[in-house]
């Protein structure tokens, strides 16, 4: 059993940690050199394990380091202040590469550090990224810098530098907290490979200046920005979002490689007691996009456990939530178990989608949305009109050869128009996708999904034209039934030849929907190895029961990759069909075992399913019957199978004294699942 990260997460176990410092007597290193101790001093201690801690107790702004290099932080010499400017100035200036750096804040100091715009208090004044004019903290050596959320960098005005630009390889920047300047919080630079964001929040309330929480630059290999939480950040442009990946008037190189973003939450919704609309005065209204990549080439990023929420439009600028329209190239790309939530983006057509890949541009390498949730069924009216996007580079003469992505295991609700919409891509596999019922789609019960021109487009998964999985047609749904064995079946029909539609490669994959009008809400499973018969259909058997008989079936062909090629092509989905009734086939059937255990080792884990299987594992059975020791300690563990021919839903076990042992919540046919308790003989 795994445990998962706070989003405020503390200093990990493998950065330095503070060591306590001496008191105000003068501290003497096996060097014989004498320090001057205090709040920011280099603690001896630490000398000798190669540790250099620095802890900032004062909020000025500016604040230089009286002697850099000297391994004490302070402004003055002979004062004990030690400024966030001090600190890394005195981490740059560190001779030993051995060393490790650590730079935290005092114990029960608290402050916020108000940076006016004076190019005299940046360290550096070289434009790092065409829009920042400079930093004013800039980091050139290998440092942890955890500021415990309780040191913040706030602009005083609205400012053109940088508040920190990274250019030392892996940096750990920890539990920053409304770190931010009039422009970018933080730039990873060339240099930077393997840093980190790791922990706090960027969430702006009183005024417009902080346009990005990010910028990342060619070269920036390995950078990944994690437990983060990016909310009203000011946005003039729709190429440039909360975190940007692009190539700058400073970079001669391109790319970038093996970037991560984690349980990152980006939301812009406008604080509860302000004005809706950005102004100059107020920024709790405004709103950027997410996630950007422009101008460079990307091999490697990963973009998993996040949430985007309220996106709305802004005047004519678009507000994407992923936006790769203008990557020039992307390779090895996983968008991953995240949810869109909220998002109004405006116009009909793919470019507005929630998510857009690179324009008139293919992917390589292996290419992911899997896992995710788009829910926009609460959005304004009207909604939003695609949630996946993509227009790439291939004609009708090329249009079977593998796009390399895959849109698979996700749900999307409330899309206006065409929820994942697909031109000139080639084969795009996109498989076990669920709709909910706010979901536009066409007439559930004929052609119009399939062919898609006579209902405008409002489907869930739109071929535009042949150079899109080749535009193939579904099979079809033309019978349902429910044997006396209780297998539910389904006669699917290969479709005829129709004029600029392509015809799925036999043998097919036919993946099975139950819906309750006319989207596609839960995911039956899928049957493989299917062939036409002489009449041109196939009697198949689904793999599960739908969870009503009211409602409809319908399905989503895979055909197989063409000739030379290698990726699965999907159609969009077919007809509908009424469900039979399944009368006693819906009865719960289920078995019971209980068994007891001595000498077993349950471990460490919480989780009563894994305590059973450990009892199991680690336990010598007693047979019943059998005479137990008073004062023995046994375990018993209840099994519970599932004989029927439906999933069992929060299955609740008592012990012999009616007594709840635990619940379990789902256990699928022909699954068995259990749970344990401990107990002493009397």
């Amino acid at each position: 059993m795994g445990y998962s990260v706070g989003r405020h997460a503390r200093l990990g176990a493998d950065a330095p940690r503070p060591r306590p410092l001496a008191s105000a007597l003068a501290l003497v290193t096996a060097a014989g050199t004498i320090l001057a101790a205090g709040p920011g001093a280099w603690d001896a201690s630490a000398e000798a394990a190669q540790v250099l801690t620095y802890l900032i107790n004062t909020a000025e702004a500016g604040g230089p380091d009286s002697s850099p290099g000297d391994g004490v932080c302070t402004t003055a010499p002979g004062t004990n202040n030690c400024s966030l400017l001090a600190a890394i100035q005195e981490s740059n200036a560190t001779k030993s590469q051995d060393a490790e750096v650590f730079i935290g804040v005092a114990k029960d100091f608290k402050g916020t550090i108000s940076m006016p715009d004076k190019k005299d208090l940046w360290m550096t004044d070289v434009h790092p990224t065409g829009v920042d004019s400079g930093a004013y903290f800039y980091v050139t050596r290998t440092v942890t810098i955890d500021l415990d959320e309780r040191l913040s960098v706030v602009p005083a005005s609205n400012d053109g530098a940088a508040a920190f630009w990274i250019e030392a390889e892996n940096v750990k920047l920890r539990n920053f907290k409304n770190v931010y300047s009039g422009e970018t919080a933080i730039i990873f630079g060339p240099g930077s490979d393997g840093s980190s964001l790791d922990g706090g929040s960027l969430i702006q309330t009183d005024n417009w200046r902080g346009e990005r929480l990010a910028f990342i630059r060619p070269g920036a290999d390995g950078v990944s920005i994690s437990n983060f939480t990016v909310s009203r950040l000011y946005d003039g442009s729709e190429r440039f979002g909360a975190i940007v990946v692009r190539k700058s008037t400073k970079d001669s190189e391109d790319v970038v490689s093996d970037l991560r973003f984690s349980n990152v939450t980006i939301d812009n919704a406008p604080a509860p007691v302000s004005k809706p609309d950005c102004s100059s005065s107020d920024g709790s209204g405004c709103s950027s996009s997410g996630i950007v990549v422009s101008k460079i080439k990307v091999q490697g990023m990963v973009v998993e456990g996040s949430e985007f929420r309220n996106f709305p439009l802004k005047s004519t600028d678009r507000r994407r939530a992923i936006d790769l329209y203008e990557a020039l190239e992307c390779s090895d790309i996983d968008i991953r178990d995240n949810t869109f939530t909220n998002i109004l983006t405006g116009a009909n057509d793919q470019e507005y989608a929630t998510v857009l890949l690179p324009n008139q541009r293919q992917l390589t390498g292996k290419n992911y949305v899997r896992g995710n949730t788009f829910d926009n069924s609460g959005a304004a009216a009207g909604g939003q009109a695609v949630a996946i996007g993509w227009e790439g580079d291939v004609s009708s003469a090329n249009s079977t050869q593998a796009s390399n992505l895959y849109i698979e295991d996700n749900h999307f609700d409330g899309y206006a128009r065409a929820t994942v919409a697909l031109v000139d891509t080639g084969a795009v596999t996109v498989r076990r996708n669920t709709f909910g019922t706010a979901t536009a789609s066409a007439s559930p019960t004929e052609n119009e999904e399939t062919w898609g021109w006579s209902s405008g487009h409002t489907l869930m998964v739109l071929n535009d034209d042949d150079t899109a999985n080749r535009r193939i047609l579904t099979w079809y749904p033309v019978a349902t039934r429910v044997t006396s064995g209780c297998e539910f079946q389904v006669d699917v029909s290969k479709p005829a030849a129709k004029q600029g539609y392509g015809l799925p490669n036999d043998p097919v994959t036919i993946d099975f929907y139950y819906t309750v009008g006319q989207t596609a809400e839960v995911y039956l499973g899928s049957v493989s190895g299917v062939t036409p018969g002489a009449n041109g259909a196939r009697t198949v058997a689904v793999p599960e029961f739908p969870p009503s008989d009211a409602g409809y079936v319908r399905v989503q062909t895979q055909g197989e990759p063409a000739s030379g090629q290698s990726q699965v092509e999907s159609s969009q989905y077919s007809r509908t069909l009424p469900l039979p009734s399944f009368g006693l086939c819906r009865q719960p059937k289920l078995n019971l075992q209980v068994r007891a255990w001595q000498q077993a080792d349950p471990g460490p884990e919480p989780d009563q399913g894994l305590i059973h299987d450990s009892v199991i594992a680690t336990g010598r059975l007693i047979d019943p019957g059998s005479p137990i020791t008073s004062g023995l300690a046994i375990w018993f563990t209840y099994t519970v199978s599932n004989l029927g021919h439906v999933p069992l839903l929060d299955v609740e076990v008592t012990d012999g004294l009616n007594q709840q042992v635990c619940v379990i919540a789902v256990i699928p046919k022909g699954a068995s699942a259990g749970c344990a308790k401990p107990h002493t003989a009397p």
